[in-house]
């Protein structure tokens, strides 16, 4: 099977991680790599990193993140955002790495699309999840549903779908379907328009909002995997460990 696997935001642990996952394809699919990151591409780590993983990389989109210079939120909701310097050097809380993730998502997409290259199916993986086997019964979702590893932590979403959230850490499907699931950044955009900026973003939540915003259907497969515990050793700003507000506050 053609598969084009991507990794958005972060590719920390790739060592342990990715790179035996993409190891063990060799006999049983054809893999193509996207990565898009928020990172600094001349780093020694990236740089190792382009290189162990060569054989298997197709394109790849490396920079720093930012907020749009017109971002507006205004939810009271901050669990697990990034302590930012806002203009005037006042300190906020701000959802840098859910944006950085929901961006990068959307740009392996684009990049993807834009290869020339065709696939039966395209994969979002984590580079950081540990002891993963390929599914023994991978198939070709049907039209607009996708497939997904059920989430380790599985809990109804804190935005407008009142439903479990759907994974945002191991997905596939075909192309076009995962086109749509890859553009939760601009639906993130655009409800944070239409509210005026009082929309909670919360990682899985607004994966979730978008996934049930285009009718698609998912499915749930109960494939094992742990998150390395290094995965942000090189993450730079503060994250906020404040508790999720109650129901009555989001």
């Amino acid at each position: 099977m053609r598969i084009a696997l991507f990794i958005s935001g972060r590719i920390t642990c790739y060592e342990s991680c990715l790179l035996p996952f993409l190891q063990k394809a060799a006999d049983i699919h054809n893999v193509h790599l996207y990565i898009a990151l928020n990172a600094d591409a001349s780093s020694e780590y990236i740089q190792k990193a382009l290189l162990d993983l060569q054989p298997w990389l197709q394109a790849s989109h490396i920079h720093p993140f930012t907020l749009p210079d017109d971002f507006l939120y205004t939810h009271p909701e901050t669990f697990a955002f990034q302590q930012v310097k806002a203009p005037g050097a006042k300190v906020c809380w701000l959802p840098v790495n859910q944006m950085s993730m929901y961006f990068h998502d959307w740009k392996a997409m684009q990049m993807i699309e834009t290869s020339g290259n065709t696939y039966d199916l395209v994969m979002k993986f984590r580079a950081d999840m540990m002891d993963v086997e390929w599914p023994a019964a991978l198939t070709i979702p049907p039209p607009m549903t996708l497939h997904m590893v059920k989430p380790n932590c599985h809990f109804p979403g804190f935005g407008e779908s009142n439903v479990l959230v759907v994974s945002d850490c191991w997905v596939w499907g075909r192309p076009e379907v995962m086109h749509l699931y890859c553009d939760t950044y601009p639906f993130v955009l655009q409800k944070l328009e239409e509210k005026k900026g009082k929309y909670l973003i919360h990682f899985e939540s607004c994966v979730t909002d978008n996934v049930c915003a285009k009718g698609i259907a998912y499915e749930f497969f109960p494939y094992k995997y742990t998150l390395d515990k290094g995965r942000r050793v090189f993450d730079i700003a503060l994250r906020n460990t404040a508790p999720l507000l109650p129901t009555t506050g989001r």
